[in-house]
């Protein structure tokens, strides 16, 4: 509904809005038949992946469509007929559309290299949907374009749209729209504009690099029956009574003998045991030789009740020779706190066995609740550090290879970057102080990739926007659209590999550098738009 409004206020028109719909509704129906194939043949794909699908289909898709729609009014209203209009839209606008496309592709794609099985069914199943979007985009809207002419703006269609044009050349010249006067304040005054945006960028940063994120997958749902229960048991049996961790200890030997626990074993198990209850987060330790948090002489089992007997047999293995201990903390299972008292304690058992030789032969693991999610976290984001690089590099180099060159793909790169800054800093802020829930670990990191890819959209498309200008022969401050670093750089915008260079100049020792004119590279321009 929303989309339906939006655009049809953008084009004042009643059918427009119909049209990127209508082509996405086609491309959704084509890329979960693919997913099929694909989910039967080649990768299991989950239901969370389809979930995602139509959220990410409807809006890159949506995207294209009034990009490539919004690109043919502009070149109808210079005066262009339907078929010139159509290839200059799909000519310039489909290249803009082409590549925003990939940088998406590949931001999903970088998730395929993941060792969850989830991670790798999104990566492949909304990088599959961005690339059926684009195909029916470039194909489907410029036929129905074609066919359809200027009555795709019905009612603005007809002598309708032709007063329409008229008014928008005329006011185009007597009064310019408002992203045309920000654009010029933005070539005037660069350094301010730079200035403001690095402005709000260092609280950002700060926000971004302190914020703190949850490990709690269940702390958004405070009205959940489980959430209800677990407040419950944590207020009578104590927070870490939830999710205890357990530390496996397993011998070399048998250490059950005749019914009692070796000299040896016990002394082992008991140094751990005392040691671990020592951490400041740990509320009581539990096993064979303390196995009510009170130290007792499993060696002497005789000199023990009947519960205790019990109780000490509970913390042995079938196999006689494996030990768990069982630890409480005072705080919850999934607080910062309770994940960092894990890593103290798998810090605690390695220079125990490095030190003491009779724990050096025993195997000694440490999981639970808290082990797991920081397991599950530290892959996470070590996987997702390499997702990172992969992605900057490969939309780096498809921004070198278009644009042809080094500034505006370093431009393209650091706005982004800054934009996602804002962007989760501004999610701090709202989940931390405003909804009180906290933010999930893992979604920074999958933010990053949405918006490396997804955000990459706008950038890419003004960036082309420019060197289509330029190419055309403008000046570089004319040329620019909106990005004040450009015009900052001028003609040093334009630097980049000699193969790959898109705008050239000519040399002209008798005019200055910014009245030398601008010349369309023949190598680039006739092997690409």
């Amino acid at each position: 509904g929303a989309i339906l409004v939006l655009v049809g206020l953008f084009f004042l028109a009643i059918v427009t809005p119909f049209v990127p719909l209508g082509t996405i509704g086609m491309a959704l129906v084509i890329a979960e038949g693919g997913l099929f194939l694909i989910g039967k043949y080649i990768i299991p794909i989950g239901d969370t992946t389809t979930t995602f699908l139509f959220t990410i289909m409807l809006g890159v898709g949506t995207d294209y469509a009034i990009f490539l729609m919004a690109r043919y009014r502009e070149e109808r209203v210079e005066g262009r007929d339907r078929a010139q209009a159509v290839q200059t839209s799909v000519t310039w606008s489909g290249e803009s559309i082409a590549t925003s496309a990939t940088t998406v592709i590949i931001a999903f794609g970088a998730m395929t290299i993941s060792s969850f099985t989830l991670l790798r069914s999104i990566g492949v199943g909304l990088g599959f949907g961005v690339l059926i979007a684009l195909l029916v985009s470039l194909t489907l809207i410029p036929s129905l374009i074609l066919m359809a002419g200027d009555r795709v703006f019905w009612p603005m269609s007809g002598k309708r749209f032709e007063r329409f044009a008229a008014r928008a050349r005329k006011r185009r010249s007597d009064r310019p729209g408002y992203f045309r006067r920000a654009a010029s304040f933005s070539v005037k005054r660069p350094v301010l504009v730079l200035g403001l945006a690095l402005l709000i960028s260092l609280p950002a940063i700060y926000i971004a690099l302190t914020g703190s994120t949850s490990y709690d997958f269940s702390a958004g749902l405070t009205q959940a029956e489980s959430v209800h229960g677990i407040t419950a048991l944590e207020q009578s049996f104590g927070a870490g009574q939830i999710g205890p961790t357990q530390v496996m200890i397993q011998f070399p030997a048998v250490i059950l003998v005749n019914g009692n626990l070796t000299n040896g074993s016990a002394a082992s198990i008991e140094k751990l045991s005392q040691r671990i209850g020592n951490l400041s987060n740990v509320r009581v330790v539990t096993g064979p030789t303390r196995p009510n948090g009170i130290v007792v002489d499993a060696t002497n089992m005789t000199s023990l009740t009947q519960e205790q007997k019990l109780a000490v047999l509970g913390g042995i293995g079938k196999d006689n020779r494996t030990v768990m201990l069982t630890v409480l903390f005072n705080e919850e299972p999934f607080t910062p706190d309770s994940l960092d008292t894990v890593s103290q304690i798998r810090s605690l058992v390695k220079n125990l066995q490095s030190s003491d030789s009779s724990l050096a032969q025993e195997t000694i693991l440490v999981g639970g609740a808290s082990a797991s999610t920081l397991d599950f976290a530290n892959e996470t984001i070590s996987q997702f550090n390499t997702m990172r690089v992969l992605t900057v590099v490969a939309i780096f180099i498809v921004l070198l290879v278009v644009l042809g060159s080094y500034p505006l793909a370093i431009t393209g790169i650091l706005s982004i970057g800054l934009s996602i800054t804002w962007a989760y800093a501004a999610t701090l802020l709202f989940f931390n102080h405003v909804l009180q829930s906290g933010v999930i670990f893992i979604i920074p990191l999958v933010l990053f990739l949405l918006l490396y890819g997804i955000g990459m959209d706008y950038n890419i498309f003004i960036l082309t926007r420019i060197r289509e200008e330029a190419q055309k022969g403008k000046e570089t401050h004319q040329a620019v659209v909106d990005a004040a670093g450009m015009s900052l750089l001028g003609r040093r915008a334009w630097w980049g590999p000699n193969r790959l260079r898109r705008v050239r100049f000519e040399k002209n020792n008798e005019a200055s550098a910014k009245a030398s004119e601008e010349t369309i590279d023949p190598a680039a321009t006739s092997s690409r738009p």
